[in-house]
């Protein structure tokens, strides 16, 4: 059993100080300190006066339902961690993105962000920088520059709309979405 259960069902329905819930369960002061902040973290204790607890509605609840309050955090939202700022293509791109005041084009960013060891970055990043249009990040400006072989269509123009960070959104493709590791939000496409 833990301290803060032991405490808990040691209240029962009055007020005790630190003193007096030491000598009933067995405890140092400091002990019983810690398992009182812990309980008035989950809202089943109160701290009526310093020094002195009680339990709340929600406390006696659990008393007489027998809870027993394992350790841990409560109440806590759990998010996925960030990640770390990657240097593949596609993050060295968005970084080149996010410095770009004017508009660009996708042989703009693989002059920028590719090292050359990369397999078809063109085709990697013209499907990145579609995705993000998608998303909202970029917007595709009308007309094309000039290509560079007889008889090509151009290269598409394009322009940071939202940039939210040093991450580079991944997409993902499964799922039909955009992760911003930035916000931590989803944009679905």
């Amino acid at each position: 059993m833990t301290n803060q259960t032991r405490i808990l069902h040691a209240l029962g329905t009055s007020c005790l100080t630190i003193h007096q819930l030491a000598d009933l369960v067995g405890l140092t002061a400091v002990q019983v300190s810690k398992a009182a902040s812990g309980l008035i973290a989950r809202d089943l204790v109160e701290r009526t006066e310093p020094g002195c607890f009680r339990a709340t509605d929600g406390g006696l609840a659990a008393q007489k339902g027998g809870v027993v309050i394992t350790s841990g955090p409560a109440n806590v939202v759990w998010r996925q961690p960030r990640r770390a700022a990657g240097s593949g293509l596609r993050q060295r791109a968005w970084n080149v993105m996010g410095l770009t005041k004017t508009s660009f084009t996708v042989p703009d960013l693989i002059v920028a962000s590719a090292r050359g060891d990369e397999l078809d970055a063109e085709d990697n990043l013209r499907r990145y920088c579609a995705v993000l249009v998608k998303a909202g990040y970029l917007r595709r400006l009308p007309g094309r520059d000039q290509g560079s072989r007889h008889g090509s269509n151009g290269f598409v123009r394009f322009r940071v709309v939202k940039h939210s960070g040093p991450l580079a959104p991944t997409h993902r493709s499964r799922a039909g979405k955009v992760r911003d590791h930035n916000t931590g939000e989803e944009v679905a496409l």
